[in-house]
């Protein structure tokens, strides 16, 4: 599938009013209303002609409704924001609106959203068609993953929600990759607090791996340690300690910066869980290849290549 960008010019604003109808209902937008308001805001003007009117502060106050002394160059709300709706875009397009023919972006460094007719294959005669590759996905064991919701550290009782908003932003962003499955996070709440006994965690469960970790905020530093346990062997596949310095940036932007590195080291497509994978499927081909197995072989290529390998 193809995407072709699009002129003002060429598009048809019914079409793409009808997006703003349909985006919002989808489920980050919905747990995330603002980012509805958001998305509508900007799109509404680019429509009208008044690109240069998406800025920083009209989006604070005519979107979001703070007051007219907002001041962008000490509140990073929107830039925190837009980085949030291009997630939620992305993970909209990879999943429930893979069909839908026009497709939203906001680019990085503006608020400006481009728009694009998406193309599927010549081959298939209906989108439907097209959504069908992907279902072998879901008929596949694939490795199973979960979330904690974070140890709260912090001196003064950081405010819950900020220590659960680091373990559901991880969790939404491990949904996004189609090799992984990825237990809801508001399900693992029932496991928050006290001391969780992980071995009964991935038992009840079923998963192959957890994600833990805690947070620590103080007036001058964050610190999130994260760590990635394979089950059954409970083995502690990969950990990290995050420090950072509170100086110009907020704590949400300290937190957004290490969610996206966590989500790389472990979850993308070279990341330690499908290395770790990887190395099961090293055996001669089985009578039923499973897409996982395709999926397996194909990373560890790209992980061993070299010129003797060639």
């Amino acid at each position: 599938m193809n995407n072709s960008q699009i002129t003002l010019e060429e598009l048809n604003s019914d079409e793409i009013q009808a997006q703003l109808r349909v985006i919002p209902s989808s489920p980050d937008f919905q747990k995330k209303p603002q980012l509805g308001k958001f998305l509508e805001f900007v799109v509404t003007e680019a429509l009208a002609g008044r690109q240069s009117q998406v800025k920083q502060y009209s989006v604070a106050v005519r979107a979001f409704g703070w007051d007219a002394d907002f001041d962008p160059q000490t509140d990073p709300i929107v830039r925190i924001e837009a980085r949030r709706l291009r997630r939620a875009l992305d993970r909209y397009y990879r999943g429930v609106g893979i069909a839908n023919p026009i497709k939203i972006t906001i680019p990085l460094g503006t608020y400006v959203p481009e728009f694009s007719k998406r193309k599927f294959s010549e081959t298939s005669d209906t989108v439907d068609e097209q959504v069908l590759k992907i279902d072998p996905l879901k008929a596949v064991q694939l490795p199973k993953v979960a979330v904690l919701p974070f140890t709260n550290l912090a001196p003064d009782e950081l405010d819950n929600y900020v220590v659960n908003g680091i373990g559901e932003e991880i969790s939404s962003n491990l949904a996004r990759f189609q090799e992984l499955s990825v237990i809801a996070f508001y399900s693992m709440r029932q496991f928050q607090g006290g001391e969780a006994n992980i071995q009964e965690i991935g038992e009840q469960l079923g998963i192959s791996y957890l994600v833990t970790g805690s947070i620590r905020v103080t007036v001058d530093y964050v610190r999130v340690v994260v760590s990635l346990v394979q089950f059954p062997s409970q083995e502690q596949l990969w950990s990290q300690i995050y420090n950072r310095e509170i100086a110009d940036i907020t704590v949400f932007e300290i937190l957004d910066e290490i969610v996206e590195q966590i989500i790389a080291i472990i979850g993308s497509g070279q990341g330690v869980i499908l290395r770790n994978v990887a190395p099961a499927s090293k055996h001669p081909q089985p009578k039923n290849f499973t897409v996982l197995d395709a999926i397996s072989r194909y990373y560890e290529s790209q992980w061993n290549f070299d010129t003797d390998s060639f």
